[in-house]
């Protein structure tokens, strides 16, 4: 790119400051770049860590309500996954329930992993995410995990980056999870990354031709 210009005209101390200018600028844009990246990634993170807070507070509900003689405990597990199923439905993503086993407790987008034996399972991306689950609720209580995931009516062979919570609710060894996709996380940072780049181009650009343009009104005097 900068055999376009005759920079060999442009004095060699005057291209060791545009080349540290430019370096310095570099950094800064990679380093704003990735902390855009975090900040994109951590609201995804605190969407589906409020979810998992939502839906264990309506665990925690109907545990009390077992605990108290107000229902019995068959009840009270009942009601908790009926109102997760629809706590659900009316959200962008959804919620599992597992135990620490591990096997499904309820999932309502695969209704056919519920009451499967998990300890083997290999997700779709080859990872044994519900055993990863499980020690993230045994060793820390609650945690993000990160895999790939199909979408809902997307083809069964089409993965996506997933980030999801699961918190662990010890009195009926439950772990109750949420996740959201973080595809268009992806996607937003790399066209931040285009857009960096040509601006630095278009800055390197500029700062070369004000260099050039200099050099020829001190030759000219």
């Amino acid at each position: 790119m900068l055999d376009i210009f005759p920079v060999k005209h442009i004095h060699p101390k005057l291209l060791r400051i545009i080349a540290v200018l430019f370096i310095a600028f570099a950094a800064l844009t990679g380093y704003m770049l990735d902390n855009y990246h975090a900040t994109l990634l951590k609201e995804r993170q605190d969407k589906t860590h409020k979810l998992v807070e939502n839906a264990y507070n309506l665990i925690s509900y109907y545990h009390a309500k077992g605990e108290a003689a107000e229902l019995t405990k068959d009840q009270a597990r009942h009601y908790a996954l009926d109102s997760i199923k629809q706590l659900s439905s009316d959200q962008d993503g959804y919620f599992w329930v597992m135990d620490t086993h591990p096997s499904m407790i309820m999932h309502p987008i695969q209704p056919e992993l519920d009451g499967l034996d998990l300890k083997n399972y290999v997700g779709p991306d080859g990872k044994k995410l519900f055993l990863d689950m499980v020690i993230i609720a045994e060793t820390q209580k609650a945690g993000f995990i990160e895999y790939a995931w199909t979408k809902p009516h997307a083809p069964v062979d089409q993965l996506y980056p997933k980030v999801s919570y699961i918190k662990l609710f010890e009195p009926w060894d439950w772990i109750v999870g949420s996740g959201v996709y973080i595809d268009d996380v992806d996607s937003a940072f790399m066209n931040a990354v285009y857009v960096a780049c040509g601006l630095s181009v278009f800055i390197l650009l500029f700062i070369l031709t004000l260099a050039l343009t200099l050099t020829d009104v001190r030759r000219q005097r």
